[in-house]
């Protein structure tokens, strides 16, 4: 068993955490721009506004809640407040999972430094790139956690499907619909992932990358899983829809019939959702059933 006694004060129940990550370009060339020190003196600067891995990014959050109604009015109140911010340096935010090169560098901030260092080169060139809607859960207590995260893990093809939004790469259509996990998985290549707890914990048959890189178990934090492979989102409310499609499986998943997600060949079921999102070329309907 896992020891996360050292946690049991952080659980808060079943709630949901939003991390929307956001490139920062230039408003009339969009060509990528370092994050103006203006926003510091930002209400909420370091809360719900934080800088990101990349100069040119930022990530918005809010306080978690079950509530996707008061999540949402959260967020818009903390973008409206950024986005005029950057409105008077020339800037804007650009909702993309995926930029084709980055000149920009790693943040200033001694956390993202201390990540570039400890995961080197490879890494930080690709990291520099991507961008994604994060979706956090809380649970209860430890054994809640445990049962939301197998939960989850089983969904991630389904998950994984419905919000891939990067089929571009290099400018062109490539056949893929989620190029920003590429990318993402060109980054993490080579670093030891670990799935972070025990593998009876987890499932009979863990894989350790997907449960790591796609998934991630926070328990140190209260946090039952952290939903990673969710491409950034086009939209505000595509962004929340990420959080409601959570949600519905959570509130699924703890009733008394739930849909019986498999635990076969899910390492297979995600590599076609990422590549095809919710198109079925092949017509057996594996994607969605």
């Amino acid at each position: 068993m896992t020891d996360v006694s050292a946690a049991d004060d952080s659980w808060r129940g079943l709630k949901l955490g939003p991390e929307f990550e956001y490139f920062i370009v230039d408003s009339r060339t969009r060509a990528l721009r370092t994050c103006p020190e203006s926003l510091r003196s930002l209400e909420g600067y370091g809360q719900s506004i934080k800088p990101e891995f990349s100069s040119a990014q930022l990530e918005i959050t809010s306080e978690p809640s079950w509530s996707l109604a008061r999540i949402e009015a959260r967020v818009s109140e903390t973008l409206d407040r950024v986005l005029n911010a950057l409105a008077r340096e020339g800037a804007c935010l650009l909702p993309v999972a995926l930029v084709d090169d980055s000149d920009t560098r790693v943040s200033a901030t001694d956390h993202a430094r201390a990540v570039s260092q400890r995961l080197g080169p490879t890494f930080t060139a690709n990291a520099l790139r991507v961008a994604s809607d994060q979706v956090n859960l809380g649970a209860r207590d430890p054994e809640q956690a445990i049962e939301l995260f197998n939960l989850i893990r089983r969904c991630l093809p389904f998950i994984m499907a419905l919000t891939a939004t990067s089929p571009v790469r290099d400018g062109r259509r490539n056949g893929v619909a989620s190029n920003r996990l590429d990318v993402y998985d060109q980054a993490l290549a080579g670093v030891d992932a670990p799935t972070g707890f025990p593998a009876a914990e987890v499932s009979a048959e863990p894989d350790a990358a997907i449960d790591y890189r796609y998934a991630r178990p926070r328990h140190q934090r209260g946090v039952a899983v952290e939903v990673r492979c969710i491409d950034k989102q086009p939209t505000l409310a595509d962004s929340m829809a990420c959080l409601a499609l959570v949600k519905a499986l959570v509130i699924d998943g703890l009733s008394d019939r739930p849909i019986n997600w498999p635990d076969t060949d899910l390492q297979a079921r995600f590599d076609r959702a990422r590549r095809h999102g919710i198109e079925d070329p092949a017509a057996a309907r594996e994607i969605l059933e």
